[in-house]
């Protein structure tokens, strides 16, 4: 172990905590359709390609503890306001700022902390030599002989 990492080790599981506890607060204290607009703020990074996010109705509606039904009734009026552009199996953002308007300032702060962890990570691996960590697991993994005396 390099003590050298624990201090960024540290940090990283400091901005995950709070990265959990964001959202549990957002889920407590903002609108289902303020959570929506963040969700789909969010997921262009972890389901889409380019503005297209790559998720049914029922699953984000799994996603965010809600009825499809309601989800539904969000993203039409998204549609009807040309923010999004609703396909099957695919949403499209349209106008990403305004989508932006709609949602809770927990985005913005959710992108902070997630800055925080991808920094906490370069740095907690900095000059990691994978190679030698990778030999040295394989060493430690071969089986020894054990020699019984009779």
């Amino acid at each position: 172990a390099n003590p050298g990492r624990f201090p960024h080790m540290k940090d990283l599981y400091d901005a995950r905590a709070s990265l959990h506890a964001l959202n549990g607060c957002c889920l407590a204290n903002h609108s289902l359709s303020q959570r929506l607009s963040r969700f789909l703020l969010r997921a262009r990074f972890s389901f889409g390609v380019g503005n297209d996010i790559e998720l049914t109705q029922e699953e984000i509606a799994r996603l965010l503890a809600t009825r499809r039904e309601t989800i539904t009734d969000l993203l039409n009026r998204l549609a009807r306001d040309q923010i999004v552009e609703l396909q099957r199996g695919v949403i499209a953002i349209r106008n990403r700022t305004a989508l932006r308007s709609l949602s809770c300032d927990c985005f913005t702060e959710e992108m902070r902390l997630e800055q925080d962890v991808a920094k906490s990570l370069a740095a907690a691996f900095r000059g990691f030599d994978y190679g030698e960590y990778s030999k040295r697991k394989n060493e430690q993994r071969r089986p020894r002989l054990v020699q019984i005396a009779v």
